[in-house]
Parts: C-alpha cells; sequence; structure tokens
C-alpha cells in the first residue's frame, strides 16, 4: 500500500494514527512517499521491515500552480459553493484581477458539467503525472491512498498516475471542511473515506461522487485523544 505523505498533516494523519497500525498489524507492507523521506528523525520514527520511505518526486509548474490557486474558484457549482463565496469575497479585496476572471468563468466551469469535465479532462494531459510512473513501477503497489483528492498537486498528479496504470486509489479525506471550502475534486479517487454521512452528503452534492463508493470511517487523526481520554476516569 503506497501513503503518498506531502505534509505533517497528511503524516498525523495516515502513519501516526490507526490507520498505519491497523495496516501493519495486518501484514501490510507500507511504501511511505513524503518530500521527507531522507530525514534523520523521519526516517528513526518509521524505521522498521514493513515500511519503505521514498522520496517523492515533486513537479509543478508554474503555471500549474497558478491553476491551483485558481481552480477552486473555478469548478465548483456557485449555488452550492457557500463557503467559497465567502472566500471569493476576500478574494476581490486581495486579488481582484482573480476574483474577476474567476466570476466570469465559474459560471461556465461550475454549471455546466461537459465544460468541468472538458477543463479536467485538458488538466490531465497537461499535468499528467509523469514522474510518479518510474515510483509506481518500481513497487507496483495495490492500493495508492492519498489524503485529498487533488487538493494537493503531488496527491492529483499520483491520482492521475495510478489511474493510467490500473492502479486502485483511495481518498482519506484530511478535515471535516475541505469538501466544501477546497474547490471541486480535481482527482477522482475508487474510493473516498469520510467522518461522517453529513461529509457523504458533500461529497454527493457538491461533486457529483457516488455513495456507493464513499465509506464513513471517522477522523483518524484524533485516534490518539480517544486512547488518552480512557487512561481518566470523569471526574478526572
Amino acid at each position: 500500500i503506497l501513503l503518498n505523505i506531502t505534509h505533517g498533516f497528511q503524516a498525523r494523519m495516515l502513519l501516526r494514527s490507526q490507520i498505519a497500525e491497523e495496516l501493519l498489524a495486518a501484514g501490510a507492507e507500507l511504501i511511505v512517499c513524503s518530500p521527507n523521506a531522507e530525514e534523520a528523525y523521519f526516517r528513526q520514527e518509521f524505521e522498521q521491515p514493513q515500511i519503505t520511505l521514498t522520496r517523492m518526486p515533486t513537479r509543478t509548474s508554474p503555471i500549474e500552480a497558478r491553476l491551483s490557486l485558481m481552480r477552486q474558484y473555478l469548478l465548483m457549482n456557485p449555488a452550492l459553493g457557500s463557503t467559497l463565496n465567502y472566500k471569493r469575497e476576500a478574494l476581490r479585496r486581495q486579488r481582484p484581477l482573480r476574483y474577476y476572471a474567476s466570476a466570469m468563468l465559474n459560471p461556465v466551469f461550475g454549471r455546466i458539467g461537459l465544460m468541468r469535465n472538458a477543463y479536467m479532462a485538458l488538466e490531465r494531459r497537461l499535468f499528467p503525472g509523469r514522474e510518479f510512473d518510474p515510483l509506481l513501477e518500481r513497487y507496483q503497489p495495490d492500493l495508492v491512498v492519498t489524503g485529498t483528492p487533488g487538493y494537493a498537486d503531488q496527491d492529483v498528479h499520483l491520482l492521475r498516475a495510478a489511474r493510467r496504470r490500473g492502479i486502485p486509489t483511495c481518498t482519506v479525506m484530511l478535515s471535516w471542511d475541505n469538501l466544501t471550502s477546497k474547490g471541486y475534486m480535481n482527482a477522482v479517487p475508487d474510493r473516498l473515506l469520510v467522518w461522517s454521512d453529513l461529509m457523504a452528503d458533500e461529497a454527493e452534492q457538491y461533486h457529483e461522487f457516488p455513495r456507493d463508493r464513499t465509506d464513513w470511517v471517522g477522523a483518524a487523526q484524533f485516534d490518539h485523544y480517544a486512547g488518552f481520554r480512557e487512561t481518566f476516569d470523569r471526574d478526572q
């Protein structure tokens, strides 16, 4: 199982929770792909026979970096994305040119599914994530796991690369508000693991993600606190 760890919060959720513990206990071999893979503290913490650390290939062009900033305002239906509408007001004050560009384009790409799909197909063609191909060829994982459905560029590249190679993918949602505040999914995983029925509803309503491919699993990064709480009685 390849776990894509783009930053510290994903490490906390996927590696420092019961997710990794349960997978290792079940005998799984974990390939941890991270920009921190060669740092001494990281290697010391996760050095064991069932875990292989590998450095994350990074390739984000300046053009894609700008598109990533704009993408969240372009693709979600403006009638649904109330959180993004609040963020647009901040964008209007801080980046007026970006605001007016998104205000003109969002009704087209956000309301017309064919246009949105065409936009996403163009991005897949321009930024296919081929830098992950050697890594996937080397390890040949049975499953790829990410912490976002493409909100991080390295997640979207890996999900696209895995899709091209026919490798099953799964996204464990990183935070309770990501489905409403980060814009439309930039890459669609095979399975989506959410915290609650409310988040499953949001995935279906805001992103047209099929309900039968969504699983309610709770918030993994809070496992530590649940276990810590059980060491005290209520009065303490």
